[in-house]
């Protein structure tokens, strides 16, 4: 590859990316799209990455774009790592990459000493004590009169598809709540609000249409 070339490419990615000045976005769905996903893993990572490529960014516009308008969803995928994506890509990325996530969340439950057995009778006592009202992983821990660590539980169950992470409600704050999957593959859900901390929360959540507040 010469260097023309080689340069031509490097225009190429960073016009892609929305790294030049003439390719900043006023489109948050468009970018995360050109991304191929925000990463995730930290909690300011995904506004940075948008601060250095979009006109007018604040971090209200991804809220209302994650837990509003229901465009863009939060899960675990490429590199067993959180990213953000489009809602039409989510079942896509889901499938693609559960087979390297959910075996990664698995050994690291047993490496804290969760069985498989307990898993499964955890979850499903979790999922029981969820329904109707939302709970800190110390009130689910204290609910099922157990000393047993909840919190690997609660992530395994999300790389199952079973939990997403969503805000503590009106802080910056990331924390996890628990999906109830409907019948209808469409899509509404009925979603109970698991929280590290603070009061908790229940609410009617859907990535198929936006919150009614």
């Amino acid at each position: 590859m010469n260097a023309v070339m080689r340069t031509q490419l490097d225009h190429f990615v960073l016009r892609k990316q929305h790294l030049t000045d003439e390719t900043r976005s006023d489109d948050i769905i468009e970018t995360v799209r050109d991304m191929g996903g925000l990463h995730a893993t930290s909690p300011r990572t995904p506004y940075l990455s948008l601060f250095s490529r979009m006109n007018n960014f604040t971090k209200g516009k991804l809220y209302e774009e994650l837990y509003v308008k229901r465009n863009l969803g939060k899960i675990r995928c490429m590199r067993k790592t959180v990213h953000i994506v489009p809602k039409e890509i989510l079942s896509t990325a889901f499938a693609a990459t559960r087979k390297t996530a959910e075996p990664a969340s698995e050994q690291y439950s047993k490496f804290l000493g969760i069985s498989h057995e307990q898993y499964e009778e955890t979850s499903r006592k979790i999922l029981r004590i969820l329904r109707g009202r939302g709970m800190t992983t110390k009130e689910i821990r204290e609910a099922l009169e157990t000393a047993l660590n909840v919190s690997p539980i609660v992530n395994l169950m999300c790389d199952k598809g079973l939990c997403a992470r969503a805000p503590l409600q009106g802080q910056g704050r990331w924390t996890l709540h628990f999906r109830q999957r409907s019948s209808d593959k469409g899509a509404r859900a009925s979603q109970t609000i698991v929280k590290k901390s603070g009061a908790p929360l229940t609410c009617r959540e859907s990535l198929a249409a936006p919150e009614k507040r």
